[in-house]
């Protein structure tokens, strides 16, 4: 846009007549940008909170019980309407008399349709006064089939002993055959005073999923399960985790055997809604590290190579090599079918051939020794420790 300046020698006029345009075009554009705004044109969308699924979370309404909600007696224990609360005038008393650990009464929200594989997120308020015994207070999401038959449950706990108003939040998600949940609070193996308050089961938002193929990793240390890419997200992390100082092709060997763990745990997962545990129970994964090129190379060079035998993944043991676990190490160079040596690792059998996911297992230190020393390449390390008839290949 090209400005045009005043000088002096405009005509009174001209200056009337400029100033009078401007305003209408001031005027026109705000008018514009106003109109633009409310059709959302130029406002940034809020994002919709997830409504709360918990009918009457407070337990304000109801007669003798609250609605949308029953308790339930256990060993002669029921759950109390109470007026101490949290917000509103109502909550639920929870009372275990004495200091003998006992299970305690619940009380249990109507069900909620839900299908597998749904996160929530579920936060309560609780109180107490003088809780103990062997577990605290808990408030639960259980899960159920299509015939309202109990499946499973994962807890929200709450601490024990005595304390003022406190929120307590966890997110889950469903597992196998999950049609239904409901949200449940008692003391299990405890004892003392409980108030339960301001219920909220919401269902999580929600994250692209990664492109490729994916693996459901477990975190233990926040009770999560994160979905990651197996070849950007996963399986760098576990290299850097489980060997990362290794000469370069026993690193390779490395990614290859931990890239057939993650697609054989794909195929036997470690649990009802996840593939593989983040530690020891599993293979290591720290997405805290610091990746070196190595380690990046490592991936993308051996990029979706998985070991088989036959037509089966199999399960590519692999342990240090070092004090007690070398025992699990195996040497097979040259060995084929039913002449080589299974891992104790996992279940042996004779012939090997009956259990055709135990070709053996690799020691990290063995491996780095014959990269080192003895020169391997990646592919003959492989054979090294899972026999020579082991098949190479892409997933």
């Amino acid at each position: 846009m090209c400005e045009k300046r005043l000088t002096g020698n405009w005509h009174h006029r001209n200056i009337i007549n400029f100033v009078y345009a401007a305003v209408i075009l001031i005027l026109l554009l705000v008018t514009v940008n106003n109109a633009s705004a409310a059709s959302g044109l130029n406002a940034q969308p809020t994002p919709t909170p997830s409504p709360n699924l918990i009918a009457n979370p407070g337990f304000e309404s109801g007669s003798t019980i609250p609605t949308s909600w029953h308790f339930v007696t256990m060993n002669s224990n029921t759950p109390a309407w109470s007026t101490t609360h949290h917000s509103g005038s109502k909550s639920i008393k929870i009372y275990v008399p004495g200091h003998i650990s006992k299970i305690s009464g619940e009380v249990v929200s109507d069900q909620i349709p839900s299908v597998s594989g749904r996160t929530y997120n579920l936060s309560a308020w609780g109180k107490a006064t003088g809780t103990g015994g062997t577990k605290g207070p808990a408030v639960r999401l259980a899960e159920y089939d299509i015939n309202h038959n109990w499946l499973r449950q994962n807890a929200v706990y709450f601490s024990k002993g005595t304390y003022s108003w406190t929120k307590k939040q966890k997110t889950f998600t469903t597992g196998a055959n999950t049609a239904y949940v409901a949200v449940y609070a008692n003391i299990r193996d405890g004892y003392g005073t409980f108030w339960i308050d301001d219920v909220s089961l919401t269902v999580a938002a929600t994250t692209p999923t990664p492109s490729g193929d994916t693996i459901r990793v477990y975190r233990s240390a926040t009770d999560q399960i994160d979905v990651l890419n197996i070849e950007t997200q996963y399986l760098p992390y576990v290299v850097a985790a489980e060997n990362d100082i290794a000469p370069f092709e026993s690193m390779k060997a490395q990614a290859v055997a931990s890239r057939t763990y993650a697609y054989y745990k794909k195929e036997h997962p470690s649990g009802t809604n996840f593939d593989v545990y983040d530690d020891t129970r599993d293979q290591v994964y720290n997405p805290g590290l610091v990746l070196t090129d190595n380690i990046k190379n490592s991936v993308s060079q051996t990029n979706r190579i998985v070991l088989r035998w036959g037509s089966v993944i199999i399960c590519s043991f692999y342990v240090s090599g070092t004090g007690e676990t070398a025992g699990y190490v195996t040497y097979n160079e040259g060995k084929s079918g039913e002449d080589i040596t299974q891992s104790t690792i996992g279940w042996v059998t004779d012939p090997p051939s009956l259990n055709p996911y135990n070709r053996g297992a690799m020691g990290q230190i063995q491996a780095n020794a014959l990269a080192e020393d003895d020169g391997y390449t990646w592919q003959n390390i492989l054979k090294y420790f899972y026999g020579s008839d082991i098949v190479i290949g892409p997933k």
